[in-house]
């Protein structure tokens, strides 16, 4: 189980790692991008051992003994990672102090001790951090799972203050280097105009000669001569006076006729994510959900609400069709036997009683309702891609056997990944449904009607809790607001073909 002490002390190595970043400057590329994984990784770690503290006797209630010991074999696994890590910044930090202070010769040194420190092998090092982002998912799953909420805001808050504050420095940045040239131009402007009045004109050189050749007397007055020996000399003194006024004010000039970019409006939120939902086999529980969550998609659509999900799919754990991990799946390694199930070709038809409890009813009463209908009602099941958890930012299962399943397979694709991305940051987050139904408990377990005794009544039931689940999901983690009634009937308006819902 992952105690409080091995939780401290992996947070205690990512601080440690953090604190000797944080005291060098002029980094390789890929110390700045181990760095920000610590700080990330830091993020969920924190969020783990305050839970634990506060439920320290039921803390571990919600997982099976076996996904105690997947999550204690996921922080080892961190552990090891970020051992690496400090061991990395501390040999740098320590071979930097030990090298010349000129900033030249320390820059390519810097570099050059870095290579050597990764055995001239930047790939190991990209390895490291395909394993920390493959384990901070993981761990993710885990705490979502044990209702630790809160992670993927703060990740997300950090990024976008992280951005604001870059962009905020570059546009100071830009400002600081477009005055500093404009007061050069003026500068070079000055000095450019005093030597030009300085200097004799060579046209006038050539005539005085050219006259003095002809025997041409200067009939110019002596007090004539001497006003026009003086008139440069005054006029510079008077630029020399009015330079620094001009200068004021072109400056003032410059900066009001600066097209500086107004401050930066907060991250638009993201409109693409992509939900899966997983049952089984692909003919139930996981097709209800994909239509309920599209039919919600037309209802807040047609209002002009905010929806923030582009992909909405389904698919099976144990089907063959399509299902490019089946071999993994087939041979991982179960919690219990009886969370296996056998394999099935797929190509199958929706449950015609779940579909029925679905589409024949007045809910969301509207002409996009047709078209989602015929959708679902001709889609046929089918398995999951080994890319899944690079694809899809949610997969979501209904129960505890199904949610411990997809972990496995995570796991799994992970270990044979060889040190590849299996996923990314915020992407491939596996959810239990039921969560969202108790919020403060375990999860509610969504379960499939048995066989054999599948009615309307039963699978109506069934919709209405989905449904509910669904839209507490929406709201949580889309910030998800439902239809308003007025902005359903103000659409009417506009197109009085709608019937009323």
């Amino acid at each position: 189980m992952a105690d409080l002490g091995t939780i401290m002390t992996v947070i205690d190595l990512v601080n440690r790692a953090i604190a000797i970043y944080q005291r060098m400057e002029d980094l390789p590329t890929q110390m700045r991008q181990l760095n920000r994984r610590m700080k990330n990784l830091n993020v969920y770690l924190v969020r783990l051992e305050g839970f634990v503290r506060k439920k320290s006797a039921s803390a571990y209630d919600n997982p099976f003994s076996g996904q105690k010991k997947e999550l204690a074999d996921i922080l080892t696994s961190i552990k090891e990672n970020v051992e690496k890590v400090y061991d990395l910044f501390e040999r740098y930090e320590q071979g930097i102090l030990s090298r010349s202070h000129d900033l030249r010769f320390r820059l390519k040194w810097a570099s050059e001790l870095w290579f050597s420190l990764v055995d001239k092998s930047p790939e190991k090092i990209q390895v490291i951090m395909e394993e920390i982002d493959n384990d901070r998912s993981i761990l993710g799953d885990y705490m979502g799972f044990m209702n630790i909420q809160g992670v993927e805001v703060l990740v997300n808050d950090s990024q976008q203050a992280k951005a604001k504050h870059a962009k905020d420095e570059k546009e100071k940045a830009e400002q600081a280097k477009l005055l500093a040239e404009i007061h050069a131009a003026l500068v070079e402007k000055k000095n450019g105009g005093q030597k030009k009045d300085d200097k004799v004109s060579p046209t006038n050189e050539k005539k005085k000669e050219k006259d003095k050749a002809e025997g041409k007397k200067d009939t110019q007055s002596a007090p004539a001569r001497e006003a026009e020996q003086t008139k440069p000399k005054a006029e510079g003194a008077k630029k020399k006076v009015e330079t620094p006024q001009l200068q004021v004010v072109e400056v003032k000039k410059a900066r009001q006729t600066l097209r500086l970019s107004p401050s930066p409006s907060p991250t638009p939120p993201r409109k693409d994510y992509k939900v899966l939902f997983v049952d089984p086999h692909n003919i139930g529980r996981s097709v209800v959900a994909e239509g309920l969550m599209k039919l919600m998609r037309g209802l807040t659509q047609k209002a002009n609400g905010d929806w923030r999900i582009q992909t909405i799919h389904s698919a099976g754990f144990f089907v063959w069709k399509k299902g490019l991990c089946a071999d993994i799946i087939d041979n991982l390694d179960y919690s219990y036997k009886s969370f296996k199930m056998p394999l099935v070709d797929g190509g199958q038809a929706p449950n015609l009683i779940a579909m029925s409890a679905l589409f024949d009813n007045k809910s969301y009463d509207f002409p996009f309702k047709k078209g989602i209908t015929e959708k679902i009602m001709n889609r046929t099941s089918r398995g999951l891609k080994r890319d899944i958890f690079l694809e899809y930012d949610f997969i979501i299962v209904f129960t505890n056997r199904e949610h411990d399943n997809m972990i496995k397979l995570k796991n799994a694709i992970k270990k044979n990944a060889e040190g590849k991305k299996i996923t990314a940051l915020r992407k491939g987050r596996v959810l239990h449904l039921g969560t969202y139904l108790n919020p403060d408990g375990p999860p509610k377990e969504i379960l499939a009607p048995l066989k054999g005794k599948e009615d309307r009544e039963i699978w109506n039931r069934k919709v209405a809790e989905i449904k509910t689940a669904i839209k507490q999901f929406l709201k949580q983690e889309m910030k998800w607001k439902q239809p308003d009634q007025k902005a359903i009937e103000s659409s009417n308006n506009l197109h009085p073909g709608h019937p009323s819902k």
